[in-house]
C-alpha cells in the first residue's frame, strides 16, 4: 500500500473515570503515580514509557475492550489512546469517562494520512493538493471546524 503525505496530526489522550485518582490531572508528573495501560503494540504503549515514564508497570492489554473493562474494573487509573478514540470511549461506550487531557504534538503525535493501493498514480495529486490547502491555511481550518481535538484540555510538563 502506499500512503498520502499527513492531512491531520492526532494526539494522545488519558481517559479516565471521573472518580479515578488521576481525573484532576493537569500535568505529566501527575500521571507518573498513575496505573496506566494500553493496548499491546500501540503508539500509546510506546507514549507512556517513553514520554510519560511512569513509576508504575504499564498495564498491558490485547486489546482496547480489554483495557476499557480494566479501567472500568479499577484495574488501572487511565486508558492511554489516540485522541478520536478518546472522545469516542467518553462519548459513546464508558459513562462517567473523560479525556484527562491530551499531550502536545511534539510529544507524540500521529499523522492521519489516506491509504492507496500500491503504486496508484494519485497519490501524488493528493500530496499536490494537501501541500497547497496547507499553505493556504484551508486545511487548518477544516480540521479546526470537523475534526475534534481543540476542546481536551493539554498537559503541561511540570
Amino acid at each position: 500500500v502506499d500512503f498520502s503525505d499527513g492531512y491531520y496530526t492526532v494526539n494522545q489522550a488519558v481517559v479516565a473515570l471521573k472518580g479515578s485518582p488521576i481525573a484532576k490531572a493537569t500535568t505529566v508528573k501527575e500521571l507518573k503515580g498513575a496505573r496506566l495501560g494500553a493496548q499491546v503494540g500501540t503508539t500509546s504503549l510506546d507514549f507512556i514509557t517513553e514520554v510519560v515514564q511512569p513509576t508504575e508497570d504499564v498495564q498491558v492489554f490485547n486489546d482496547t475492550n480489554d483495557a476499557k473493562s480494566a479501567m472500568q474494573n479499577k484495574q488501572i487509573d487511565g486508558l492511554v489512546v489516540d485522541l478520536p478514540t478518546a472522545y469516542y470511549v467518553t462519548a459513546a461506550e464508558i459513562e462517567d469517562s473523560l479525556i484527562v487531557g491530551q499531550f502536545e504534538a511534539q510529544q507524540g503525535g500521529e499523522e492521519f494520512g489516506l491509504l492507496f493501493q500500491k503504486g496508484n498514480p494519485l497519490v501524488g495529486c493528493v500530496n499536490k493538493v494537501l501541500a497547497q490547502l496547507k499553505d493556504s491555511g484551508e486545511l487548518k481550518a477544516i480540521q479546526d471546524e470537523w475534526l475534534a481535538g481543540t476542546t481536551a484540555p493539554y498537559f503541561t510538563e511540570k
